[in-house]
């Protein structure tokens, strides 16, 4: 999940996905993208959610599509 939006270019919109916040709040994911990190890392539907302030990846997720964590 990712809260800024200027690291994304090719968003996909999204019908209203709720995330669960560190808080215990909900927030609602509006975007997706495919991106590329550093080093040839590609992650697939990444969310776009406006109330993040920080980028988070989900280590569960690299496993189920196989990287080596």
């Amino acid at each position: 999940m990712i809260g800024d939006l200027r690291l994304l270019h090719e968003l996909k919109l999204v019908q209203g996905c709720p995330v669960g916040l560190t808080n215990g709040e909900q927030a609602i994911a509006t975007k997706e993208e495919t991106i590329t990190l550093e080093g040839g890392l590609k992650l697939i539907n990444v969310l776009y959610v406006p109330e993040l302030n920080y980028n988070l990846i989900s280590v569960t997720q690299l496993i189920d599509t196989n990287y080596i964590v």
